[in-house]
């Protein structure tokens, strides 16, 4: 025979110990051979064959045990299982640390909220805090009208959460700080200008934050979380102001437009709740949906609202009022988790999860109208949508981590940026400049476009 022809040689090596062979163990099993042996000095004994016992009569109906009769010797009882050394446990436990962050591993009780600032100082040498926007930027933050453009680049990324980000949103008017909540359980203020640093870091949340809604001014926001909880915050200060847990999860929260102390919570019983914070009261409860409520978005001048939710309905409300004045129901709608008002014109625009923005006037409350934007992809996903400053564009992201943008009057697609390898779940045009936009990601990260 050639050397080609003989045939393999044995992996079994013969030592002056005895015979070695190779041998695939998983961890559990090396460990339990490894503490056994550092116990009894030994390793387990290789196990004999296991017999069956005698299946017996099957006339014999207390006695007969069938296909399922046990083995000889077998212990029916709790298998004994070695435990790890104290010094095991030490080390794993210290291990654990290096990748569970020390802020997740305690519980936030209500009334225990806090802040950290990771600036050098809150004011600056004539007093002002962040909440002032920056004057040596050379921006003018009291424009009222200038033409949008669809951005093109990417000029800068904000890696700060440790996981997915679910919600974000620019401060009102100027637009010089970005609020964001993420799924690792924190919201984040960032500097939109300067060195685009974190400011302040809020914890408040035991579970994902699903949402964050600035009030008008910019002073203060409100958030829910997974945890059951909404809250209110001092954008300035740090401060929880108030805070709420509930039987279910809220969905949605708002402040009315022209009342930051009047806060709407959306929940997962099919209810909105309106809460009056100064008085710590429970005014009144908005309950004629039959799903989970997905947004709460006001419009004429604070006097409507209209909700959507899990039971693929619209409803308008007045406010103030616990029964709707209007419902649209169609079979062919789907369930819409997001909704955007168009800043110059009356007409809201809602993102269904049949792959398509779908466009309702608010002439006569609320109207369906026969203009659509297509070509994302938001089957299963909350993707906001959103629109430039000056209306002249709509935007989105969508499943696949894109963010696309149409242009308003007819419906083209005007930029496909690929912004982030996993969902887009945010998008929001900064309010002060022409062509510079903000997505977020379930990778964590928040984009800055122009």
């Amino acid at each position: 025979m050639g050397d080609d022809d003989q045939l393999p040689k044995s992996k079994t090596t013969v030592t002056l110990a005895g015979k070695v062979e190779p041998v695939e163990l998983s961890n559990a099993d090396f460990e339990k051979q490894r503490r056994l042996h550092e116990r009894q000095k030994h390793a387990e004994a290789k196990r004999p064959k296991k017999h069956r016992l005698e299946r017996g009569d099957p006339a014999n109906v207390e006695g007969f045990r069938g296909p399922w009769a046990g083995f000889v010797g077998e212990n029916k009882g709790e298998e004994a299982v070695t435990q790890p050394s104290e010094e095991e446990m030490n080390k794993f436990l210290t291990e654990k640390s290096r990748f569970v962050p020390a802020t997740l591993s305690g519980h936030v009780a209500l009334g225990q909220e806090r802040s950290v600032f990771h600036g050098k100082e809150e004011r600056d040498y004539l007093g002002r805090s962040y909440m002032s926007p920056p004057h040596e930027e050379g921006m003018s933050f009291d424009k009222e009208t200038f033409d949008c453009f669809a951005p093109k680049r990417l000029i800068h990324t904000w890696t700060g959460h440790t996981k997915g980000v679910n919600s974000i949103r620019f401060i009102p008017k100027t637009g010089h700080l970005l609020l964001s909540a993420a799924q690792d359980q924190r919201i984040k203020l960032w500097n939109v200008y300067g060195e685009r640093e974190c400011i302040r870091t809020f914890y408040g949340h035991n579970k994902p934050v699903r949402e964050v809604n600035f009030s008008s001014d910019g002073g203060k926001f409100v958030s829910c979380s997974y945890d059951r909880s909404y809250k209110q915050w001092d954008t300035e200060t740090g401060k929880c102001i108030f805070g709420k847990e509930y039987s279910t999860i809220p969905y949605c929260v708002r402040t009315h437009p022209d009342d930051p102390n009047i806060m709407l919570v959306g929940t997962a019983d099919k209810k909105v709740l309106q809460w009056d914070i100064r008085a710590d009261e429970l005014v009144l409860e908005y309950s004629q949906h039959n799903g989970a409520i997905n947004t709460i978005t006001f419009f004429n001048e604070g006097r409507n609202f209209v909700t959507s939710s899990d039971d693929r309905t619209l409803r308008v409300w007045e406010y103030g009022n616990g029964n709707s004045v209007k419902t649209i129901s169609d079979p062919e709608m789907q369930s819409m988790p997001y909704v955007a008002h168009h800043p110059t014109e009356p007409f809201l625009a809602f993102q269904s999860l049949a792959n398509q923005i779908q466009i309702y006037s608010l002439h006569d409350l609320l109207t369906p109208r026969n203009k659509r934007f297509i070509g994302h992809s938001t089957s299963g996903y909350a993707c906001q949508v959103n629109f430039s400053p000056d209306g002249r564009y709509i935007c989105s992201g969508d499943g696949r981590g894109q963010v696309m943008v149409w242009n308003w009057q007819n419906g083209q697609q005007v930029r496909r940026l690929d912004a982030h390898p996993q969902v887009c779940i945010g998008v929001e045009w900064n309010p002060q400049h022409a062509s510079r936009m903000a997505s977020c990601s379930w990778d964590g990260t928040i984009k800055y476009w122009e």
